[in-house]
């Protein structure tokens, strides 16, 4: 039963490993009309359950050729083209095989977008079966070339093809590298944070540092009370203890008392005892 169990966990793993740690390769060339050149580059034995092949079957160049249509119908949908939120009109432009240590097969697109203006790379390629995939993406225009990673975290990239130079690539919703070495750590909720108030003409931020003074005050004066009640309850701690201790003294030595006291009065009086 427990190998059965095992060879049945084998076989649910598999397809989920099958895709593991895979690498694509995307090229995108924007040329002066607006048009985008895109290229998928993908290893032949990513493809091969897309073409119906079992695991990472080795397929020939012939094999991706005839399956094209296939590859083009599941890896089109996953990449979009768009400018200002419109998407990019796109046309298939064939595939091919090339090698490189190993084979590939390579899907290649136009999108046609308007000059001049930055476009938006939407990838999903792998995403769904593989989180860990990852996309080398290469930027080129006329002022030069431009790379990105693409994963499963920063999908979309922009790409502005106006500045001089190479091209702006950069991950859609990112802040930029100076805004984020500037930004100031998260004020304490225990804070309220006051606006900026307006410093003196002469250059002396006495405002700004009675204001740091009043907050300083402010925290203060709670540690304070804290601190004073803090002693108060001790005290009363420590009084009822000792009150404790001394009724418990004096009752223990009460009757004692008491029996002294009555022998003193039998030897004061020895002729009353007697009769």
């Amino acid at each position: 039963m427990r190998i059965l169990l095992v060879l049945g966990a084998l076989l649910l793993a598999a397809p989920a490993a099958a895709h593991q740690e895979t690498v694509a390769y995307s090229r995108m060339v924007i040329r002066e009309s607006g048009d985008v050149d895109y290229a998928l580059k993908i290893p032949v034995e990513d493809l091969a359950e897309t073409a119906g092949k079992s695991g990472h079957a080795q397929l020939n160049a012939p094999e991706v050729r005839a399956a094209q249509e296939l590859f083009f119908q599941k890896f089109q949908p996953l990449i979009g083209m768009s400018s200002a939120g419109v998407p990019c009109p796109v046309e298939r432009a064939g595939i091919e095989v090339p090698e490189d240590e190993r084979l590939y097969g390579e899907m290649r697109f136009v999108f046609h977008c308007p000059p001049g203006v930055p476009v938006t790379l939407d990838y999903r390629v792998f995403f769904d079966v593989d989180p860990g995939h990852m996309g080398m993406l290469e930027v080129e225009t006329l002022g030069g070339k431009g790379r990105a990673e693409l994963i499963v975290e920063r999908p979309r990239w922009e790409v502005d093809p106006s500045a001089e130079g190479p091209p702006q690539v950069r991950p859609v919703g990112a802040a930029p590298p100076s805004a984020r070495s500037k930004s100031a750590p998260a004020a304490s909720s225990s804070v309220a944070l006051e606006p900026q108030r307006r410093v003196e003409p002469d250059g002396g931020p006495r405002e700004l540092e009675a204001a740091a003074a009043s907050k300083a005050t402010r925290v203060e004066k709670p540690a304070k009370r804290r601190a004073s009640r803090d002693w108060l309850l001790i005290a009363f701690v420590v009084a009822c203890a000792m009150g404790g201790y001394f009724t418990l003294r004096a009752t223990r030595r009460r009757p004692a008392s008491a029996s002294s006291g009555k022998a003193a009065l039998k030897e004061a009086n020895p002729r009353q005892s007697a009769e």
